[in-house]
């Protein structure tokens, strides 16, 4: 991908990929206070997506988890357990192994840090046309959860979320 979809002169402070959606959200750190000063949403085609011609989300995905990192480090969390800066992944487990949660963790332990913090989702639910798929029109299942868990462990990743 050419063209990133965010501002690197801008903090990251967060952003969303979807199926078919990307949402990057910046802080103006050139204010008296930080806030959040850009708020970008970018839809895909589904149609473009599934056909393959759109094939750079998981690029764009890299590119903010990196530059989020570079920024911020690992997430630090004081004494009385809150969290005051860092990068913190959460990832949503999908039934089958949709999500690629496999190759995610092992992209974070490898090219980000094995010190990344991870928060594993277990609480996909279908909605919508997902009831028509054969994959997503069912909820996960605990040994799915649990795959997760042990792949994060796998790659190397122990900054996990208590279960």
């Amino acid at each position: 991908m050419n063209t990133p979809v965010f501002y690197k002169e801008k903090p990251i402070f967060g952003f969303d990929l979807g199926h078919n959606t990307l949402k990057v959200m910046q802080i103006n750190t050139s204010s008296k206070q930080d806030i959040v000063s850009s708020y970008g949403h970018i839809e895909f085609d589904e149609k473009a997506v599934n056909d393959g011609i759109i094939v750079d989300t998981e690029e764009i995905a890299k590119q903010a988890i990196a530059e989020m990192h570079r920024q911020t480090g690992p997430l630090m969390i004081n004494p009385s357990g809150l969290a005051e800066r860092g990068l913190l992944v959460r990832h949503l487990v999908m039934p089958e192994g949709t999500a690629g949660t496999t190759e995610v963790m092992n992209y974070l332990a490898k090219d980000i840090s094995e010190d990344t913090y991870i928060n594993i989702m277990p609480q996909y639910r279908p909605c919508g046309r997902a009831w028509e798929s054969p994959t997503l029109g069912r909820s996960l299942q605990m040994h799915e959860f649990r795959e997760a868990i042990n792949a994060a462990l796998k790659a190397g990743l122990t900054r996990l979320d208590k279960i």
